[in-house]
């Protein structure tokens, strides 16, 4: 699992499918688990690989989200 920041600078978390060579094709769980078994799904989706982020171990719902306590995801 990675975070991806979305248009607007909202934090998703999405799964990684594939990387090119700028870019970053990501999906959410259940449109993964369908891609894993060979079943229709939704094309993932590409976002450039600066506005893609480690997911924290020990993320807390109490704390402010900040970007700059992220790592980039090096894949």
């Amino acid at each position: 699992m990675v975070i991806v920041r979305t248009f607007g600078g909202k934090p998703v978390e999405r799964r990684v499918w594939d990387v090119g060579e700028s870019v970053v094709y990501v999906t959410n769980e259940e449109e993964f688990n369908k891609l894993v078994a060979g079943k229709p799904a939704l094309e993932p989706i590409g976002f450039p690989k600066e506005d893609v982020f480690c997911r924290p171990a020990n993320k807390s719902s109490h704390k402010r989200f900040r970007w700059s306590h992220l790592n980039p995801w090096q894949g």
